[in-house]
């Protein structure tokens, strides 16, 4: 029997696939784990428990929204909530509300519930979220309402059954209409510019909300100045040339006028495209109005025609509802980039520069400049659809088929007097889940679903490489593939891949450190979106999370955002004198069990009850605290460690019996662990026995008995406190 001391200083490299596991050549191997469940690897190299959840708000009508980052700077960051024709905004501290106000009476209305709020300033349709109300908990939850007149109102579909004893108070978050179904939500792509959000969805005309203020906000179709069009005389894109001419019946700017066409060409989706037309060398355009047969249309003009002579050159808007709206959007040297629709798959075209509604192709006298619009077909030999844009130093191209890189010849930026070139990457094929930026690498998602890829740049081939990100982790996408994903620079460094089975697997990615590392997230519940915006002082960022739970037996959705110092989700934190006997507000968790942390000691778990939680500290749950932390439990955080598989003078030990003889386990700032079923200790007596043991930093050793031809062993945070392993190290006996 031989004694090795073995030592593994890092778990930076993640989860490895069991289909990995007997690859100790592979570099970094010993950094590796079987298991990494709501644990970080992090980036300097130990592994911390995920932090927990903070509730902010239910998703209204209990729908499942996505999550739109708005952040006019890092300072003045928002997250949007786009649901089912709607949307509700929120800045890092919580839901923005217009109105707010204090319930004062609870009567009956007709079998109705009516609240009585002395000038409470609302209209009917209003919805309203009540909370803290006091005797009769069903209060407790979002409302339409319908006004009686300025003092009070009735919650629609509510019924009276009284129990209301006293307190309560109301917000009327801050909404606005939009025109994406519940049904669109997936594939709605954003890009920002300043205080305007750009929005696009292949069958909705593309949209732009703006920001005047924190509560008020409006979204607006675009109505584009010029632009953009099919190639001349093309009425479906790939198809010959016609040789249709177009008569108008006027000419000046804004006359209303009929468009004749000298063959069948007019659609009635055509209500609301551009025609542009050609006399000589002057351009002008038209806006249809109406509808009346295939070859008569009404219009307005927009800019002049110059006469109203037969148009033999002219060209359709590339946007409508027959050829469909733009499905990608992104921002690139000064041009908003709108690429893909229905008819025409592979298809971009970037604005003018410095102006996002103007596509106009060339000046009225028809000239070029270099600032004009510019249309751009790919032209790949496939036609796969446009899946994404990224921008970087080039812009680039996701296909369902290949990936490219755009920019302007000869290094220089694209216009129209210096189109783009185009060089085709690779051939792997993106899925429609959005690209994103880390550092100077792209991170996608393939086709598949199935397998996340980077994308960099590389001097020695003067091309852009791809990789397989996801390899040693291949068994997390076998069963599920993304839904969304999201990146988080700091502090963990992190992206959050939504799956299709409610996990979200995380990818700690510095590439700088060459630092990749594969984790998976579980709750009480399931995953089902993901957004990244900077917290309220802009240091860092806050991952938020639309979160699916089953509470009590009922499924509610929730917005839910991470809280760094936090171990339990959906959580509430009092922060205060400690006299309190019990906590409201938890009326999403009604009826739920809950965790109880005050001042990071442990107390027994609570059942929660009229949104109220029982922290009678000082009594019968413990010490009085002044913070207190209740939510639900983090699924059990779990590492394992890989097979550790030195090497001895008999050579390799894979696969001869071996035994820890010592185990030491570097920690920082923990609490709570157990290591196979030993529990660490660390209460000494010198700790006061009324107060929580301080988190620990240092070494606890750990005897771990028997032996196995594989020995590896299991760390579990089984409590609701922060854990953090740096590394472990140890003497272990190995047969000869």
């Amino acid at each position: 029997m031989g004694r090795l001391l073995y030592v593994q200083n890092s778990l930076n490299g993640g989860v490895l696939s069991p289909y990995l596991a007997t690859r100790s050549d592979l570099e970094g191997y010993t950094n590796r784990l079987e298991v990494c469940e709501n644990f970080i690897p992090l980036p300097f190299g130990g592994a911390k428990t995920r932090p927990g959840t903070r509730f902010v708000a239910p998703a209204k009508n209990n729908g499942t929204p996505v999550l739109i980052p708005f952040e006019y700077s890092t300072l003045q960051p928002y997250m949007i909530e786009l649901g089912d024709q709607y949307m509700r905004f929120y800045t890092p501290n919580g839901r923005i509300a217009v109105s707010s106000g204090t319930i004062t009476a609870v009567v009956n209305n007709a079998g109705l519930v009516q609240i009585t709020s002395a000038g409470h300033g609302l209209s009917t349709g209003h919805y309203v979220s009540i909370s803290g109300a006091l005797g009769n908990q069903a209060l407790n939850k979002e409302w339409v309402i319908t006004v009686i007149d300025a003092n009070n109102f009735t919650l629609d579909g509510s019924v009276y059954n009284g129990g209301w004893t006293s307190g309560g108070t109301w917000i009327r978050p801050v909404e606005i209409g939009s025109p994406y179904t519940a049904a669109q939500l997936s594939q709605v792509r954003w890009a920002q510019s300043s205080d305007a959000l750009y929005l696009v969805h292949p069958s909705v005309p593309p949209q732009r909300l703006t920001r005047a203020s924190d509560t008020s906000w409006t979204l607006t179709q675009i109505v584009f100045i010029d632009g953009p069009y099919y190639d001349a005389n093309v009425v479906t894109p790939g198809e010959p040339i016609s040789a249709i001419t177009l008569t108008p019946s006027a000419f000046a700017a804004g006359a209303a006028i009929t468009v004749t066409a000298s063959a069948a060409l007019f659609v009635a989706s055509d209500v609301g495209r551009l025609i542009r037309m050609q006399t000589g060398t002057a351009w002008g355009y038209v806006r249809v109005t109406g509808f009346t047969s295939s070859t008569v249309v009404n219009a307005t003009v927009v800019n002049s025609l110059t006469s109203t002579a037969a148009k033999t050159v002219w060209r359709l808007g590339a946007f409508g509802t027959g050829p469909g709206y733009p499905a990608v959007i992104s921002f690139f040297q000064q041009r908003l980039v709108y690429a893909t629709t229905a008819a025409e798959a592979q298809k971009m075209w970037f604005s003018t520069t410095g102006s996002f509604t103007d596509f106009s192709p060339s000046l009225s006298t028809g000239t070029v400049s270099a600032s004009d619009a510019v249309t751009y077909q790919l032209g790949s030999g496939r036609v796969n659809k446009i899946r994404w844009l990224v921008t970087g130093q080039q812009l680039l191209i996701g296909t369902a088929g290949e990936e490219f890189s755009l920019t302007g010849a000869n290094a220089e930026a694209i216009s129209a007097t210096n189109p783009p070139l185009v060089r085709l990457n690779s051939a792997e094929g993106c899925s429609d889940v959005p690209a994103f930026r880390v550092g100077n690498q792209t991170v996608f998602v393939q086709r598949s679903g199935r397998e996340i890829r980077s994308v960099q740049y590389d001097f020695a081939s003067d091309n852009f490489l791809t990789t397989e990100s996801s390899l040693p982790a291949e068994h997390y996408f076998r069963v599920a593939t993304v839904v969304w994903g999201a990146y988080q620079p700091r502090p963990y460094r992190v992206a959050y891949f939504v799956m299709s089975d409610g996990t979200c697997n995380v990818f700690t990615f510095y590439p700088i450190e060459k630092v990749q590392a594969w984790s998976r997230f579980t709750t009480n519940g399931s995953y089902k979106h993901v957004g990244v915006m900077a917290n309220a002082n802009g240091t860092s960022d806050q991952a938020w999370f639309v979160v699916e739970r089953v509470v009590n037996s009922v499924t509610y959705r929730y917005i839910e955002r991470e809280e760094v110092s936090t171990n339990t989700d959906s959580n509430l934190v009092y922060t205060g004198p400690p006299d309190t006997t019990a906590l409201s507000g938890f009326e999403h968790l009604e009826g739920g069990t809950v965790a109880v942390i005050g001042d990071n000691a442990v107390y027994d778990r609570q059942t929660v009850a009229a949104g109220n939680v029982s922290v009678a500290y000082g009594n019968t749950l413990g010490p009085a605290a002044t913070v207190v932390e209740c939510g639900l439990m983090i699924p059990t955080p779990t590492l394992v460690p890989v097979q550790p598989v030195p090497d001895d003078q008999f050579g390799s030990t894979r696969g001869r019996r071996k035994q820890w003889a010592k185990l030491w386990v570097s920690l920082i700032d923990t609490m709570g662990l157990t290591i196979e079923k030993t529990e660490i200790p660390y209460r000494t007596p010198g700790d006061a026995m009324d107060t929580a043991v301080p988190y620990f930093t240092g070494e606890k050793l750990i005897t771990i008995l028997g032996n196995d031809r594989v020995k590896t062993f299991t760390i579990r945070q089984t409590l609701p406190l922060s854990a953090h392993v740096r590394a472990y190290f140890g003497q272990m006996n190995v047969e000869d």
